[in-house]
């Protein structure tokens, strides 16, 4: 399903995103900005729901059937999907439990997207925290490395996307140029076992990557 725009308001210094559509996907613009190189990371939370609602993140939407979603339920299940047209699950299945998470509704946790360009080279230097058969990170990266002391070193082969969950690596995947810039923001899935899902956002913070010289 294509995202739409979602109710939004401000509550008690938060900003509250609302999803009641059954089995949708919505989504709030952090700024009326298209970004290429990027770094986003917001400290979100999910106020009202059930565990088969999600929030999260989108990042690269150029438009409403072209973005890329981050996110968790309350349960600690994660979600990376590319949607174009239709989705494309990336990563589905539950957090490891050595990775810290803060479970339930209303428990903040910090999203992080690094997007960056056509060949940049990047160094993960904490190591992939989560079990999901399909995180497969030598699948991910052009060229992988063990770096002694310092951790995973990869170049990557075109523009990229970099996921991490309070600090820790989940994923990253390689995107083709369609996703080379776009709109974020705030991103809700609402399921089928609520009367709506709530995302509740403390903060963002969008910082701006220089280009290589």
């Amino acid at each position: 399903m294509r995202l739409f725009l979602a109710s939004a308001r401000y509550q008690d210094g938060q900003l509250r995103v609302v999803s009641s559509l059954p089995d949708g996907n919505q989504g709030v613009a952090a700024a009326q900005t298209v970004f290429a190189d990027v770094i986003v990371q917001a400290q979100l939370s999910m106020s009202e729901g059930a565990d088969d609602d999600l929030y999260g993140l989108f990042v690269r939407s150029p438009s409403s059937d072209l973005y890329y979603t981050f996110a968790t339920s309350p349960s600690g299940y994660a979600f990376i999907s590319m949607f174009e047209g239709e989705y494309v699950p990336l990563v589905s299945g539950p957090l490891d439990p050595d990775l810290h998470f803060a479970y339930g509704l209303g428990q903040p946790n910090v999203f992080s997207v690094v997007a960056v360009g056509r060949r940049p080279t990047t160094s993960i230097r904490k190591l992939c925290a989560c079990r999901l058969p399909r995180a497969n990170l030598s699948q991910k990266f052009g060229r992988l490395r063990l770096v002694p002391k310092s951790g995973l070193s990869a170049e990557l082969l075109g523009p990229s996307l970099t996921f991490i969950l309070n600090g820790r690596l989940v994923s990253s995947e390689i995107v083709d140029d369609r996703y080379f810039d776009g709109f974020l923001g705030f991103y809700v899935h609402h399921g089928r076992r609520s009367a709506l899902a709530e995302l509740t956002a403390d903060w963002i913070q969008v910082r701006g990557v220089f280009p290589p010289s």
